[in-house]
Formats: structure tokens, sequence, C-alpha cells
């Protein structure tokens, strides 16, 4: 009689019952929850939360149907709290496989695709700018013969002689930029540096615009400025014998560290100037063809012909 009653009851109850399953636990956290018990310090309490040390060896199925690998809190359909292996992947290329996205994660180790990689996904130098010569970009800067030759003269041994033919600039010489861009971070990093190419012309006209008669030298600087920093500067000297071409070109490559030096979001600027500093220009001076004429003459025309910029980052 009292098996019959418990079929009947079985049969008609309309009652559902839920739990927990544990296995190795006695204290399950998820619908389903395993301890793997791998030590006494992974061993799950008989109450309350295990730590994160004692969740290492647990896997949970949670009522989302989401699965957690050691931790009991999964917040994606799979969590694994741990390293993971994959074997015998295939090999972009072969076998009908052919791989069109990148596998990236974020701080957070959610995993997902993109087309390439982002800045800062890799402990590398990211392209981030790049620019080319633009001509209305640039400004060739004429010079007096004045301006060029001071009476801060000196002998070869740099004794001070105002009668002597090797003599600097005028001081507080004023030179503008013979080119200036503007341009763009991509980063909040500091890690920054840029690669500048700079292709210029140094050009002394003489009267009548033939070959010196006497042969002289020049001295110059080459300054880059960034945001009105002096990020840079390089010092070359190019002669000129008697009879020749009184034009020099010059090609001049930078890599340029931006550490200390405040670059804004947009809109930085970066100026090239190209600055004479001391010269024999004097040894050739008259008024004859040939010669440099004196005084409010023109003796010098700096221009830059061609910029290549490349902007890296972290």
């Amino acid at each position: 009689m009292k098996k019959h009653l418990i079929i009947l009851m079985s049969l008609f109850s309309s009652v559902s019952l839920f739990s927990q399953v544990g296995i190795n636990t006695e204290n399950p956290q998820q619908l389903f929850h395993t301890d793997g018990k791998s030590s006494a310090a992974t061993t799950n309490p008989t109450t309350g939360t295990p730590t994160v040390a004692q969740q290492v060896d647990d896997v949970v199925i949670t009522n989302q149907g989401r699965i957690g690998i050691g931790t009991i809190a999964p917040t994606e359909k799979l969590e694994v709290n741990g390293k993971t292996k994959i074997n015998d992947l295939p090999v972009n290329g072969t076998g009908g496989f052919t791989a069109t996205r990148t596998l990236v994660a974020n701080n957070n180790g959610v995993v997902g695709v993109l087309n390439g990689l982002p800045p800062g996904a890799y402990d590398g130098y990211n392209l981030t700018g790049m620019q080319e010569y633009v001509s209305s970009n640039a400004t060739s800067r004429n010079y007096t013969y004045n301006q060029i030759v001071s009476t801060n003269c000196h002998n070869a041994d740099g004794t001070p002689n105002a009668n002597s033919t090797m003599c600097y600039t005028t001081s507080g010489l004023s030179v503008n930029p013979s080119y200036s861009t503007t341009f763009n971070k991509a980063s909040t990093s500091n890690d920054k540096y840029i690669f500048l190419s700079i292709d210029y012309s140094l050009r002394t006209p003489t009267i009548g615009n033939v070959v010196p008669s006497k042969s002289f030298w020049v001295n110059y600087d080459i300054e880059i400025l960034i945001n009105g920093t002096r990020a840079k500067i390089y010092s070359a000297n190019y002669s000129i014998p008697s009879g020749a071409s009184t034009t020099f070109d010059g090609n001049k490559i930078f890599t340029i560290n931006l550490t200390g030096i405040t670059i804004n979001p947009t809109n930085n600027t970066l100026q090239i100037k190209l600055i004479p500093t001391r010269s024999l220009i004097k040894s050739n001076a008259g008024t004859a063809e040939g010669n440099f004429a004196t005084g409010n003459a023109t003796v010098m025309t700096t221009s830059v012909k061609d910029v290549s910029f490349f902007l890296y980052e972290k």
C-alpha cells in the first residue's frame, strides 16, 4: 500500500525540484561545481566562498550556461584562469585554411578579432604619421653680405683679427624656418621618435652669377624645432673651389627622440632652419664678376628641396 501511494504521489505531483550539483565538494557555488582537490591548499571549504587560491582546480557551469575553469564566477561563455594549450592548429595557407583576422585580447583578457594590429598591441613602435614634401610649406631665405660677414673675424689659430677673411655671421642673426609643417600624435605614450630626411640647397650667388674668382667655405647648422623647442642640431661645412658652381646640394637624415618634448594631440609644429654660422666669403669680396658684392647684396640663399617625415610611437 505504501509503495502504491508513493508512486501515485510521484505521478501527480506538480512540484519541480532544483538543486546544485557538487563533485568532490559539499559546498557547490554554481549549478555544476567540481573541486579537483589537487592539494590541501586548493580544497574548498565546507561553507562559504572558496578563495582565489582554492578555485584554481575548480570547474563550474552556471545557470547562464557559462563555463569557468579555475574560477567559480565566469563572466563570459568560457573563462579560463590560467594557461591554455591548443594542439594541431591549422597553418595559414595550408589545408584550405586562410586567416583573415588577428586574435587579440583586452586588459580583462576577453578575446576578440580585428583586421591588423592596433597601436600598443605589441612591444614595438607603430608608424602613426607620414608626410611627403609640400612646396607651399617651404620658403627660401636670403642673407646679405653684411649679415654673413660680421666684424667678428679671426685668424686660423682662433686669434681675433678684424682684418682676417674668416668671419662669423652677425651676432643675433634672425633666421626664419626654411620649411614648416604640422603633425598629430596617435598615442598617449611619451615614447616617440621622428625619422626625418631632408634635401636642401645652399646657394652663394656672385656678381654676374658666374663661377667664383677665389675658393671659399661656409659653416652652417641644420636646426630642427618641435613646438618651438630645439629637438636636434647638426653642424656641417661645404667648400667651393674657384671656378666651380656656387650651389651646394646636401642631404641629411635625422632620428629624433621626442622624450622630454611636449607633444600635443594635434597641430604640433615641426620647423627646419638652415643657419649660416661662419665663412670665408670675405676672401672673395669685390666688385668684379665672380666676386661677392658687399653691403646689402644677397650672397646666400638657403632652401629645403625635399622632406620625408615619419612619426613612430609606442
